[in-house]
């Protein structure tokens, strides 16, 4: 979920870096749901979005960790990943790079864009700390508020497309059930407005309920 407003995105100085690597790496484009490894025959790689927009997934449980818009890079920080099966998955077609970490590392020394590289790790840092506020030892009714303030935020295309029921489930591990009554619940006393399942509009979360 690309929507933290306290965490503002060094947009110039991650598109530097994609920039300063496409003469050796050009921009490849993929489809809607095509999916990129991070760790490929135990190398580490670096996923670059140039454009649209993208989710990474984990996969043993396709838990959706976060979604992100280009200009966007994963892979280059340790937050996300862990070594096992961590995918990146397109949302929409995208044009993007995908290359070995330590090449990435190398042309960021050559065009010496360790400026730019540093203030994305810390853009990620701040990232990932939401993340754990969002998610940790957070109450069930907490967790579904965030994350529909968050679909709330995204892209029309995004609202239009995904039910609320399916972006909680894919980034938590409540059960669908407990999702669907909470937000029928909710809807209900007209708190969220929810038709066909699609997050309408948010008139008021209470901050206990």
């Amino acid at each position: 979920m690309e929507n933290h407003k306290n965490a503002e995105k060094p947009v110039e100085h991650i598109q530097a870096i994609i920039d300063a690597l496409q003469p050796d790496f050009p921009l490849l484009k993929a489809r809607n749901g095509d999916r990129f490894n991070l760790n490929i025959n135990g190398q580490r790689m670096c996923f670059l979005l140039a454009e649209g927009q993208c989710g990474l997934n984990r996969g043993s449980d396709e838990l959706t960790f976060t979604d992100f818009n280009a200009p966007g890079i994963m892979g280059l920080s340790d937050f996300w990943h862990d070594d096992s099966s961590l995918t990146v998955r397109a949302i929409g077609p995208i044009r993007y790079i995908l290359a070995p970490v330590d090449a990435v590392l190398h042309t960021v020394g050559e065009n010496n864009l360790w400026e730019s590289t540093t203030r994305f790790l810390m853009y990620m840092a701040t990232r990932y700390q939401q993340y754990l506020q969002q998610n940790t030892s957070v109450p069930t009714y907490t967790l579904v508020c965030n994350y529909l303030r968050g679909l709330i935020e995204e892209d029309f295309e995004v609202r239009a497309a995904t039910t609320a029921e399916r972006y909680i489930k894919e980034r938590t591990n409540l059960s669908r059930s407990v999702i669907m009554k909470m937000l029928a619940q909710l809807n209900k006393g007209g708190y969220i407005i929810v038709k066909r399942g699609l997050l309408i509009k948010i008139n008021h979360l209470p901050e206990k309920f």
